[in-house]
């Protein structure tokens, strides 16, 4: 979710959210996003800002990791929707500590349970796998 919060922007990140809405989507107001989204939402849809539309689903921490030889090397975190927007087998962006993207990976698990925060320190944690060219 982007814009202006009286001009609320839907824009799809997921390779399902593309699919379904291949073009950004831009509300009159706040009550038609609002309406949008719930719909969307009913039907599996997952939206990053979602509290910006409706304050009740507030963020939670999310933190990713990227697997090697060597284990899981912390490459950063956000906060985002408590149902996760992105899915098992996405494509993401990674990027450098100044936010240059430097490839891509492929979320290969992402984990939601009642340890996570425990041992990962967040509420989500996305298991990445580095894509090869």
């Amino acid at each position: 979710m982007s814009g202006r919060p009286d001009k609320p922007i839907f824009e799809p990140q997921s390779d399902a959210a593309k699919a379904r809405t291949p073009e950004p989507i831009q509300f009159a107001d706040r009550e038609s996003a609002f309406d949008f989204m719930l719909a969307a939402q009913a039907e599996g849809f997952r939206f990053s800002g979602a509290n910006l539309i409706d304050p009740a689903q507030k963020p939670v921490k999310n933190r990713y990791f990227l697997k090697d030889r060597d284990g899981l090397i912390p490459t950063g975190s956000d906060w985002g929707p408590r149902v996760p927007v992105w899915v098992v087998g996405d494509v993401m962006p990674i990027h450098d500590a100044s936010g240059a993207q430097v490839g891509e990976a492929e979320i290969e698990a992402i984990l939601d349970n009642d340890q996570v925060p425990k041992l990962f320190g967040c509420n989500i944690a996305f298991i990445l796998k580095k894509k090869t060219a």
